[in-house]
């Protein structure tokens, strides 16, 4: 069965949303956990977190056909709103990303948490799309 996602990436100044049509469940060979997993490579992996260029790494590294993911105008407010089955919000440390995940609670009709995962952000080997130190 399908579940659609809104996927917030958060810095310290900005938030950027993407909907996610289908495979919104965090677990799973296609969940959205490890599409984040999959975004890493893409993203710059130095010990800094950007929301845009975090949310472009996931577009780049999951947008597979036409549609199924979008760039959102405005992020939902958890508080006040549903938009998706599934929410997450994706903030960085430099050295990892959380993943805090919010499922629909269909008698509120507001998110409640569902979990939260851990994934490595700094690379221990260099990225292959990383051009090496004094090569410019």
């Amino acid at each position: 069965m399908s579940a659609s996602a809104e996927i917030q990436f958060k810095d310290g100044e900005e938030t950027f949303a993407i909907h996610q049509h289908s495979d919104g469940y965090p677990e799973g060979e296609h969940g959205v956990i490890a599409a984040i997993e999959k975004s890493i490579p893409y993203a710059w992996r130095d010990g800094r977190f950007e929301a845009a260029e975090f949310a472009c790494a996931y577009i780049r590294a999951n947008k597979v056909r036409r549609g199924g993911l979008y760039l959102l105008k405005e992020p939902t407010d958890a508080a006040v709103e549903v938009s998706a089955l599934h929410l997450y919000v994706v903030t960085s440390n430099g050295e990892s990303l959380t993943i805090e995940y919010f499922k629909e609670d269909f008698a509120t009709e507001k998110y409640a948490k569902a979990g939260q995962a851990t994934l490595a952000l700094i690379e221990e080997s260099p990225s292959p799309f990383t051009k090496p130190a004094g090569s410019w």
